[in-house]
């Protein structure tokens, strides 16, 4: 059991993360990739552990979640980032914190992918910071290698929110939505050619897209909803997740029958 409430969930690729109202975070499911961020686990765990830091010393103040393919990561108030299990450049059995994140304590979002990690800062008027794997150019120009410190991705204002998927970003801003990195196919919506794209570049959707959705553990594919709540998919569908009725890869952001999004 989790001791207090549950103020975010998130899921992985074999892992699953909670963040509580005590602001710590516990993990539960498959630990060979050192997903759990506990020094006591040696195997998957049905139950949910405690993020450490160190042997017996949890993690605190998170006040956000997100969890990657084989990784997780919380933003804290005031301590910077951290991140534990197997992210490109910042692989580590407990809670570390993120080189250059050390003082960020205006994050207001945070969001992870395959591989890689951003946050959305209020700094700048509002601002993008992204490390691990950049192997399509999904966090920073030109594309390959592997961000270990936390870096400052141009080419987006006012950035509103985000969605880390399998090698691709995207932003969505008051103009749109913007995407970048694994564009094989015309995956993610844009008007670019390249396979390639290490750029924001803008989504040509047929409505304004007014929310995305949550991406979470490395998604291929990207959607959205607009002033309806109608829901909107594009990119990867080799299984059709995206609607049964769209071709794979989905190059254009189509609407997804018979799906809307309950509004608060």
């Amino acid at each position: 059991m989790v001791p207090g409430a549950v103020t975010q969930v998130a899921l992985g690729d074999q892992h699953s993360c909670v963040l509580t109202e005590a602001q710590q975070v516990y993990c539960f499911g498959n630990h060979a990739d050192l997903a759990l961020g506990n020094s006591a686990a040696a195997a998957p765990s049905a139950a949910p552990l405690i993020v450490e830091t160190s042997l017996g010393v949890p993690l605190g103040g998170a006040t956000h979640l997100a969890s990657g393919d084989r990784f997780s990561c919380a933003a804290t108030a005031s301590a910077g980032v951290y991140c534990w299990g197997t992210l490109p450049g910042n692989t580590t059995l407990n809670a570390t914190v993120v080189p250059g994140t050390s003082g960020f304590n205006d994050v207001q979002e945070l969001v992870a992918g395959l591989g890689f990690a951003c946050v959305r800062r209020a700094a700048f008027g509002g601002s993008i910071h992204c490390w691990g794997d950049n192997g399509v150019g999904q966090i920073a120009a030109p594309a390959g290698g592997i961000r270990s410190t936390a870096a400052l991705v141009g080419g987006v204002s006012a950035p509103a929110q985000l969605y880390a998927g399998r090698e691709l970003l995207c932003a969505r801003t008051g103009t749109g939505v913007r995407c970048r990195g694994n564009n094989n196919a015309g995956r993610l919506g844009t008007l670019d050619t390249a396979p390639t794209v290490d750029r924001f570049s803008p989504v040509a959707s047929p409505v304004a897209l007014t929310w995305l959705a949550d991406g979470g553990g490395g998604a291929a594919g990207i959607c959205a909803f607009d002033a309806n709540a109608h829901l909107y998919c594009w990119g990867d569908n080799a299984s059709g997740w995206a609607g049964l009725a769209l071709p794979d890869p989905a190059g254009t952001p189509t609407r997804v029958e018979n799906l809307t999004r309950f509004k608060p």
